[in-house]
């Protein structure tokens, strides 16, 4: 929750005052905002928030921050299904200014913070400290924490006894047990963290650390001068104290309320606390530690220090749910997707975990090739990184899950990956629009054939038509001679084109190898008399920035606008800067030509261009265009049913009288899961065509898809095309043993 600026304690009095007043009328409603999750009151801003606690059974108080920071003897415990200390520059800058400008001024008694809320643990009292499960609060608690210790140790550069120990009981809890020692317990990290700033050794410091980079900040800002300013305007902050009731409130339901009113949760915090909070305490840190912290671990960007956790999540269940639902997630409802796709057991939820934390190891190297052992493999995952194509991860996690567990060789492994990088980087070339490829690649995986691996991946690229085809070598041909190559992704092009075949390799962008134009972006008076001048404004014109026209260079400086003779020759202080000494492949054609204009540009081109084909290849496999057959077959032997209708169907000699391929599909999943309930819902298939009513009441609310009642508790999507309710009668019939069960017949 942001820090309220300029905000006085009238605020907090309307709020107190507003808690009473609409107490008695907002009894009834509370029980529906329970089921709703959101607060339907009229009343705005934080008087909205606390309608929704006047219902519950809570004590509620104002207090300053400093009388609730220094209760004695008293842990502040961060649940892990919180979501990590989030609070940067900016927020911690404005929470300073207005404690310097309480502080400075005698006339203001005080100075309104925002509301802290906890739930006091009557039964996990461990001595004699008492522990405060804080549900909203952690980001102010955190940082006032953090400006507790910059003051704290002031006060110890300055010998200032009696300064340190009114500080340190902000802090710390004198004569208790290690663990219980800090006054704020968070998650595990920052406690490190935060016994690193009080000087304690630790070797579990965060290599990037927001708790740190706050606290350093905080360490510039206050000083000697102004550190007894700062401690009379904390003295001033004041808090409303809402301590719920351990066994009566609904912790989940108050935290999401919250939340909605203050900084926004990121999605995987919503699914953090999802999962968590509703466990027992002791479980809740067994599977955060086992569970949830690998996966936000393994899903951090660590190039742009960026945590990915969410796009993670909205990526698996793109890969589990597309084919089922045909529809991309939304950015802003992955948290709603996953509580729809979580089933109800326990046994599931540690299934779900488990899958989860497998496939965020290898979403680690996607997101941070270094990660990889295999030389090859994360040249390859370095080359797609830098396509920043995140479209595709759906697709390459369950991919690189194959590779892990052998069901694919390395070598196949990489021909996926390239076949991946043609795909995308031959599209680009040719200018075709990106918006497509998260859909063909959300359905990629399910199409695979895994006696055919490689192949049926390059079949069904190249059956695909229109604005999402795989471009022809004539296509690429054609655009590689007018296409500006310099602004766009150029180093990964020529670093791919010149280490094709190559043992020595070499690195984009470079501080020693740089893209250089042959024909210069502002040609000195030289080239224009080697030229004539029509040529000279049609390159600079048309070809300047193509391929032909650009290559590599480690003495780009020196060269800079020189005629092609002096480019080629050049050698001063025997530095051997000219094209004639470079040991580059890409410099080879140029070394015994005397004169560069327009038709070398295009024969050079044209020589690029065939390396370019040999290093993004068009895959060499025919497309099986398969008939369909309107006698009666199998139904693995029918073909593509889009667009027909059935005469009938036979399933284990009984003729069914279904006429569309809807009406198959229901009769025939209704058939299969009344013969053996218990076997079906065992089925890997059977969690992604099943839903249970409480999920089909929750996608009606929001408008998705159709269902078809199977039985009191199961329901079966039926939004489908055509194509995948075949699919996914194949597949049911295929886990059941049952490939010879079901022949059909279409109409003529």
């Amino acid at each position: 929750m942001k820090v309220m600026r300029k905000s006085s304690l009238t605020g907090m009095n309307c709020i107190l005052s507003s808690i009473n007043k609409f107490q008695k009328k907002q009894q009834d409603n509370w029980f529906q905002t329970r089921q709703t999750g959101y607060c339907k009151s009229s009343v705005s801003g934080y008087n909205a928030i606390f309608i929704i606690f006047s219902a519950a059974k809570m004590e509620i108080s104002k207090k300053q921050i400093t009388e609730i920071m220094q209760f004695p003897q008293t842990v502040f415990q961060i649940p892990v299904y919180q979501r990590n200390y989030k609070w940067e520059i900016d927020e911690c800058l404005q929470l300073l200014e207005d404690i310097l400008a309480v502080g400075s001024n005698e006339k203001r008694s005080g100075h309104f913070l925002g509301s802290i809320v906890y739930i006091k643990h009557g039964n996990t009292t461990i001595g004699s400290v008492q522990e405060y499960a804080v549900i909203d609060g952690q980001q102010r608690l955190t940082t006032l924490t953090l400006i507790f210790c910059v003051l704290y140790l002031l006060a110890k550069e300055r010998c200032d006894e009696r300064g340190m120990n009114n500080l340190k009981k902000f802090i710390i809890n004198d004569n208790v047990d290690e663990s219980e020692k800090l006054k704020l317990k968070p998650t595990e990290d920052y406690a490190d963290c935060l016994k690193h700033i009080l000087g304690e050794s630790s070797d579990n410091i965060p290599k990037h650390s927001r708790l740190i980079e706050n606290f350093k900040f905080f360490q510039k800002k206050i000083t000697n001068q102004n550190s007894e300013t700062v401690q009379k305007g904390i003295a001033k902050l004041v808090l409303v104290q809402i301590q719920l009731d351990e066994h009566d409130d609904d912790p989940q339901q108050i935290f999401e309320s919250l939340n909605a009113k203050g900084k926004p949760l990121e999605q995987s915090d919503l699914i953090r606390n999802y999962i968590l909070m509703t466990l027992p305490e002791a479980t809740q840190t067994d599977y955060y530690n086992r569970f949830w912290k690998p996966i936000e671990q393994n899903t951090k960007d660590e190039s742009l220090e960026k945590e990915r956790t969410s796009a993670f999540i909205r990526d698996f269940l793109t890969y589990k749910t597309y084919l089922q639902k045909r529809k991309i997630i939304n950015e802003s409802k992955v948290y709603d997707e996953f509580k729809f796709y979580r089933q109800e057991t326990h046994e599931d939820l540690v299934q779900l975990l488990n899958e989860l934390k497998s496939l965020s190891e290898h979403y680690r190297k996607l997101l941070n090739p270094k990660y990889e052992t295999d030389n090859e493999i994360r040249k390859h995952l370095e080359y797609i990184n830098r396509l920043k194509v995140g479209v595709i991860y759906p697709f390459l996690m369950p991919v690189f899950a194959d590779y892990h567990s052998n069901v694919i060789d390395k070598e196949t492994f990489i021909a996926v990956l390239e076949l991946c990088q043609a795909y995308v980087f031959r599209r680009a070339i040719v200018n075709l629009a990106t918006g497509p490829m998260n859909k063909i690649f959300a359905a990629l995986y399910e199409k695979i054939d895994k006696n055919d691996y490689l192949r049926s991946l390059q079949r069904e690229l190249l059956s695909n038509a229109g604005t999402i085809r795989f471009p022809s070598n004539d296509e690429v041909r054609r655009e590689l001679k007018v296409r500006d190559v310099y602004n766009f992704n150029v180093h990964y092009l020529f670093e791919r084109l010149e280490n094709y075949q190559n043992k020595e390799r070499v690195m984009l962008p470079s501080k020693d190898i740089t893209v250089e134009h042959i024909f210069p972006q502002l040609p000195d008076a030289n080239w224009k008399q080697q030229l004539p001048q029509n040529e000279c404004d049609e390159i600079a014109k048309s070809f300047l920035h193509t391929i032909g026209n650009l290559t590599l260079s480690g003495n780009n400086g020196a060269l800079g606008n020189q005629t092609f003779v002096k480019k080629c020759e050049m050698n001063v202080d025997g530095k051997e800067q000219g094209y004639r000494y470079s040991r580059l492949w890409l410099n080879r054609d140029l070394k015994n030509l005397t004169a560069w204009n327009k038709a070398e540009i295009e024969r050079r081109c044209e020589h690029l261009t065939e390396r370019f084909l040999q290093v993004w290849q068009y895959p060499d496999v025919v497309i099986e265009r398969r008939t369909v057959s309107f006698d009666e077959v199998n139904i693995f032997d029918a073909g593509d049913p889009t667009g027909l209708k059935l005469d009938y169907a036979v399933f284990n000699g009984e003729q069914l009288r279904a006429t569309k391929i809807t009406e198959l599909y229901i009769e025939i999943v209704k058939k299969l899961f009344m013969q053996n309930k218990d076997k079906f819902l065992r089925l890997h298939c059977a969690k992604r065509l099943l839903s249970t009513n409480q999920q089909v009441l929750c996608r009606e609310t929001t408008g998705h898809g159709q269902f078809k009642k199977i039985d009191d508790m199961y329901y079966l999507l039926t939004q489908l095309s055509s194509q995948d309710k075949v699919k996914n009668m194949k597949m049911l019939l295929t886990e059941l043993g049952l490939r010879d069960a079901l022949r059909i017949k279409y109409q003529e």
